[in-house]
């Protein structure tokens, strides 16, 4: 039987586009590379090539300085792939409500033996059921918000670099004070910004809607650090 916030049949979501992210959306606010690095690093070519040959002690010199380790570091991470879905696992790092705000963070790990980046805000797709049933499972109508939550800050898109093992967080907020009927998502389909393919996670998170609307769920970008419980 079908509800008004739910559908038996294939998955929706209520505002998810299906299309593929591309890092230049300007729904993501994304900011340009860091040039001024490039620019920078490249420098001493620059003058080389216009026969202001740098003396080779002082070139020396430059070289194993902190400032050009530091550019190298730099050059480096710009240069790193973007994580892919068959090298990252999810899982819930915390979770809670407040004033009828429920809550989960996610952290989505580097499983691979090379850095990637991550950017942005990943996909999300829901299937729960009404809560204090045993109906089965099925794909629930879904609108996400893009922006802070009750519970935590959305530090807007920016790029995420992950070493091996290392972690990106993203948090997800949904509300419970709307009438009945009350729903328990059950299972998260989570797309990394840019890529086509999804991990699965299985949560449990209520959430209700507005009448005849698709249940709202707010989501912020994905962040560095450690998440505070």
């Amino acid at each position: 039987m079908t509800n008004r916030h739910q559908t038996c049949g294939r998955m929706r979501v209520g505002t998810r586009q299906r299309a593929r992210r591309e890092e230049g959306d300007p729904m993501t606010w994304r900011w340009p590379p860091a040039r001024g690095v490039l620019l920078a690093a490249s420098a001493p070519l620059i003058l080389a090539a216009c026969g202001n040959s740098p003396d080779p002690a002082a070139t020396n010199s430059a070289a194993s300085s902190p400032e050009a380790a530091s550019a190298a570091s730099a050059v480096e991470s710009v240069q790193s792939p973007r994580c892919v879905p068959s090298r990252l696992s999810a899982r819930v790092v915390s979770f809670g409500s407040t004033a009828n705000s429920p809550f989960l963070v996610i952290a989505l790990t580097n499983q691979g033996a090379a850095r990637c980046h991550l950017r942005g805000y990943p996909g999300i797709e829901a299937v729960g059921r009404r809560a204090y049933t045993h109906q089965k499972s099925c794909a629930l109508n879904i609108a996400v918000q893009r922006g802070s939550i009750y519970e935590r800050h959305d530090p807007g898109p920016r790029r995420v670099e992950l070493d091996p093992h290392g972690k990106a967080f993203f948090a997800l907020g949904t509300g419970t004070a709307y009438d009945p009927p009350s729903y328990k998502i059950t299972r998260l389909t989570i797309t990394p910004p840019g890529t086509h393919n999804a991990l699965h996670l299985r949560v449990a998170l209520p959430a209700t809607g507005p009448a005849n609307k698709p249940i709202p769920i707010g989501g912020t970008a994905l962040q560095s650090g450690r998440p505070r419980t």
